[in-house]
């Protein structure tokens, strides 16, 4: 089992929109949520799990490693040595619990970024809930010390913000979320499932403003660009233009939506070489993962400082988005 990315080990569970849950009969409440039901394109789903006691007493249970369904991710941290109970899958379609067992899940993981992980995952053999709680006791297999950084009141919850899947297991290819209906899943090691859905629809989101027309600066393109030697990180260049009446001293762009983590671009602009009304600028960077244009909607947020002390930032899409 393997991380996704940009996982958070903190419980929310966003106030039960879009949430559900299952008590097993050992006592335990696993608990999946979901920030919405509806996404836009480009926009990031925050899954949030957590397993609960939900006895009055303290709740001893030895690990069963019962897992539900293959493909279950139970390690939220990537090369680190800590796993869960409990673990996440994404597919893609409306389906029910009768459907899981012959669907295929997506890769939220880029097989890749595993290479040089040395640190070996570890599993406890039992888990000691406190009362009415999700905070939990572990205790470790003999003479393994790796956990001992959290044996002890360790919170048996997650958070993970996706983006979107990895196209295959052996390629650094990414995409969002496309438009459609996906299932997500938690499974604990007792054998107990928790289902919910959400939708991505064919759409920016309307709560994000789009370049307004008096923007200071305009986007001439954004591209990505040939290398003389054939490279596995694509090369992208973006070239803006001031187009206000004053210099601009600081500029920074984030390429979003883009690969897992949004990418910040930044531009050779000082105080003393600001970027002149009517002058234009160009940052070039290597992505780390992704491939440029493999159906990913991305966009550009601007933000930056004119010499007067003034800041500005704002949102630009691409034309036909």
């Amino acid at each position: 089992m393997v991380a996704p990315q940009h996982a958070i080990p903190t419980w929310n569970d966003f106030g039960g929109v879009n949430s559900a849950s299952s008590k097993t009969e050992n006592g335990l409440s696993l608990n999946l949520s979901l920030d919405v039901k509806t996404y836009y394109l480009g926009q990031k789903v925050h899954i949030s799990v957590d397993e609960k006691n939900t006895q009055s007493k303290t709740n001893n249970i030895p690990a069963a490693e019962n897992w539900p369904l293959n493909g279950l991710i139970i390690t939220l941290s990537l090369c680190q040595s800590e796993d869960y109970p409990f673990g996440i899958a994404v597919y893609q379609g409306d389906l029910s619990s009768s459907d899981l067992s012959n669907a295929v899940p997506l890769h939220l993981y880029n097989m890749n970024g595993l290479f040089g992980c040395s640190t070996p995952f570890v599993h406890p053999i039992s888990y000691s809930f406190k009362p009415g709680s999700d905070i939990a006791d572990l205790t470790p297999k003999n003479g393994d010390i790796a956990i001992s950084s959290y044996i002890k009141d360790r919170q048996i919850s997650a958070d993970v913000s996706l983006k979107g899947y990895w196209t295959d297991s052996d390629s650094s290819r990414f995409r969002s979320f496309e438009p459609g209906i996906y299932t997500v899943v938690v499974g604990d090691e007792w054998g107990n499932v928790v289902v919910i859905h959400f939708t991505v629809l064919n759409a920016v989101s309307p709560a994000i403003i789009t370049t307004p027309q008096n923007s200071p600066v305009e986007v001439l393109s954004i591209s990505a660009r040939s290398n003389s030697e054939p490279k596995d990180d694509p090369t992208i260049e973006i070239n803006l233009k001031n187009v206000s009446t004053d210099p601009i001293v600081s500029l920074n762009t984030v390429l979003i939506e883009f690969a897992p983590t949004d990418y910040n671009f930044g531009f050779s602009i000082t105080t003393g070489s600001p970027l002149l009304p009517g002058r234009n600028v160009i940052a070039i960077g290597d992505l780390p993962q992704g491939q440029f244009g493999e159906g990913v909607v991305y966009s550009l947020k601007i933000s930056g400082t004119f010499r007067n002390g003034k800041t500005f930032s704002f949102m630009w899409y691409p034309p036909d988005k």
